[in-house]
């Protein structure tokens, strides 16, 4: 079925300098958080320019009648493999001698589900905030990937389908993207994790490109039509003496196009809903940019000097290698890298980048052998798959601590110490399930008597506190139920309108939030004045009338609860510094690891950390007559909070929050927030 209108697509090069905008966006984002907040948005572009190039291909082999998927798919595989397999192989080697055993473990299993192109669907199961931190997973970025493959597979399928059966290609592409967007909304809410992560949340965004790629073979002349229209009104009122010939038009769409990438890129950022209405943003942005081709001006002068244009040939492995690079640094390093670091990193992942492409992606995609070089580069990713699947099932090898470790190294405490990085995230069926009053988290089967848990993060840490009591007590306590509202302060619209909770706990990190000044105040990477750290988490400066504010805040709300009938209760903050910090207490020189002596944190110094918070919230609780959990006090009642208990385990899983041990085990002081009164 030959379409007589149809126009052939030619290279492009405004596109490759939109892959470099795009890259560079991410690399911005990954390496200065602060100064990038929107770079993610780079992802987001990826997916329009795969969308539009993707199916041009597939609309211009359906047309001539030559389309074939072995010829698809080899072209995929010699495109996609080269550099996957190489980014992969180095990670896992290098891996081998700077992670831990759990850390590794978890390479081996994002590598394998890498090479096949699955780590979207896993990493929706590892998005707790009590999982490893993404930082440390070399792999993570291999989820955009895993999108783009799916859709791969899928998309050529149906437009083929589509086309054997004489459907309308241009009604099929927008039904799919619009259920895809659909969804999208619909779950957003429910389900954001998922809809980050799974294809059936992104699609619709490569479909953008897919519909455009569309109008553009098919619609050619249509569009030039309405080019010409627009000019000939434009010159009538602005620019009498131009001629209409459609580059106004272009010239508008390309200054709009990369007017909403920049304003993307500066004003989105992680606090907004992801993907959703905002990432028509940078889908509009992109496709406005193609849309307005080579002819407009500062297309040309942006995307296709030759420094955009190059940049935009490395994009593929520059995305690959550099947040690796950067995750390892952070590994090695225990902390954020220093800006002279992150400079380094991203100086390193241009060169290898440059170096991938010349001597591997472009020797392999081009010449002869093609058949070949497809059947090893499938063989090549299996082999690599296995592998990574080899590490996951033997746990991370632990011997290997023996071989490139001081020869009196305590390899249990180095297990023990990476196993206190564990923690069962948030929410998981075999702790809970939703209520179906309220739709929140919950543990225990109580009906008549609940307890409601407020918070953030040091909320959550207690999920497995009661879990294993209400184990152990066969549900002879309260059934807890955990909100799934973590603003700050607590607003008592959020509040379920459940009369069986009785029981309202607040628990979080107080310090964090009021922005306490009792810790050493030192800026973090490219700090402005206005923030400081506590540990590794940036915290903005609080006068004390803003801390005021906020006890007003927290007073109202605690005063509105009293009027419901609700018992409330104020966890203060637990103990929290490096000494306590498991990633802290790892040494590494070279090929050698090795763990610091015991550092001693005293509960003076503990106190003295959280003084001013304490004081504020001790002072509301006498004020309103509610009661006061002091975690402190129990932690650290010998004097000194240790960091390990007397079995070895290790009590705190980083800088502030709690150990999957000692939630279930040292945290006695939670079962009066859940006993029967």
């Amino acid at each position: 079925m030959i379409h007589s209108n149809f126009s052939k697509s030619t290279y492009r090069a405004e596109i490759d300098g939109l892959r470099a905008f795009a890259v560079l966006s991410v690399l911005a984002f990954h390496a200065f958080p602060v100064w990038l907040k929107g770079g993610f948005i780079g992802v987001d572009i990826f997916f329009v320019i795969s969308g539009f190039l993707i199916t041009s291909h597939i609309f211009e082999k359906l047309n001539d009648g030559s389309f074939s998927f072995s010829d698809f798919f080899g072209r995929r595989i010699r495109r996609i493999f080269p550099a996957l397999t190489l980014v992969m192989t180095v990670s896992l080697f290098f891996g081998w001698f700077e992670l831990l055993t759990v850390d590794y473990a978890q390479l081996g299993k994002h590598v394998a589900s890498g090479a096949a192109f699955i780590l979207n669907f896993i990493l929706v199961n590892e998005s707790g905030y009590f999982d490893n931190a993404a930082e440390t997973k070399p792999m993570l970025h291999l989820w955009s990937l895993a999108v783009e493959e799916q859709f791969y597979i899928i998309w050529p399928l149906v437009l083929w389908a589509s086309w054997k059966c004489n459907f309308n290609l241009l009604i099929v592409t927008i039904v799919i993207a619009l259920s895809s967007f659909s969804l999208n909304l619909y779950y957003l809410d429910s389900k954001p994790i998922e809809m980050f992560f799974w294809s059936v949340g992104r699609f619709w965004e490569l479909l953008t490109g897919s519909i455009l790629a569309w109008l553009l073979l098919y619609k050619k002349e249509e569009l030039l039509k309405i080019k010409l229209w627009i000019d000939k009104k434009l010159v009538r009122v602005f620019a009498k003496n131009v001629i209409a010939d459609g580059s106004i038009t272009d010239n508008i769409m390309a200054f709009l196009g990369l007017l909403l990438l920049t304003f993307g890129v500066i004003w989105i950022n992680e606090d907004l809903a992801f993907p959703s209405k905002w990432t028509l943003i940078p889908i509009s942005g992109a496709l406005l940019v193609i849309l307005a081709g080579s002819k407009a001006w500062l297309n040309r002068f942006i995307l296709m000097n030759p420094l955009a244009v190059w940049m935009g040939l490395i994009s593929y492995p520059l995305y690959l290698w550099h947040w690796p690079i950067l995750s390892f640094m952070q590994i090695i390093g225990g902390e954020f890298p220093d800006r002279n670091a992150r400079i380094l990193a991203i100086i390193i992942s241009i060169l290898l980048a440059w170096l991938t492409y010349k001597f591997i992606e472009r020797p392999i995609r081009y010449g002869g052998n093609l058949r070949m070089k497809t059947i090893l580069l499938l063989l090549l990713s299996i082999a690599i798959g296995f592998a990574g699947l080899k590490v996951y099932d033997n746990n991370g090898v632990v011997s290997r601590y023996a071989l490139f470790s001081d020869s009196d190294i305590d390899i249990e405490r180095l297990t023990k110490i990476s196993e206190a990085w564990q923690f069962s995230a948030y929410p998981k069926p075999s702790y809970g399930f939703k209520d179906p009053l309220t739709g929140l988290f919950r543990i225990g089967t109580n009906e008549a008597s609940k307890t409601l848990f407020v918070g953030d993060s040091h909320k959550e840490q207690y999920f497995n506190s009661f879990e294993f009591l209400q184990t152990a007590k066969n549900g002879a306590y309260n059934s807890v139920m955990f909100s799934k509202f973590k603003t700050f302060p607590p607003n008592i619209k959020s509040f379920p309108k459940d009369p069986s909770i009785d029981v309202v706990a607040l628990s979080y990190f107080w310090g964090m939030w009021y922005g306490s000044l009792n810790v050493k105040q030192e800026l973090r990477c490219c700090g402005n004045g206005k923030n400081r750290t506590l540990g590794r988490i940036l915290v903005p400066y609080k006068s004390s009338v803003e801390m005021d504010l906020i006890d007003s805040q927290i007073t109202d709300y605690i005063s509105a609860l009293k009027s419901l009938g609700k018992r409330v209760i104020i966890i203060l903050d637990s103990p929290f510094g490096e000494e306590l910090n498991a990633q802290s207490m790892i040494v590494r020189d070279g090929l050698r690891i090795s763990v610091k002596p015991n550092i001693v944190l005293t509960r003076k110094e503990a106190e003295t950390r959280s003084a001013d918070t304490r004081e504020r919230l001790i002072s509301i609780a006498n004020k309103l007559n509610v009661e006061v959990i002091d975690p402190i006090a129990h932690l650290c009642a010998s004097g000194q909070c240790n960091a390990f208990s007397t079995s070895n385990d290790l009590l705190y899983k980083d800088y502030d929050h709690l150990s999957l041990y000692a939630s279930r085990n040292s945290v006695k002081y939670i079962k009066k927030i859940v006993e029967y009164k």
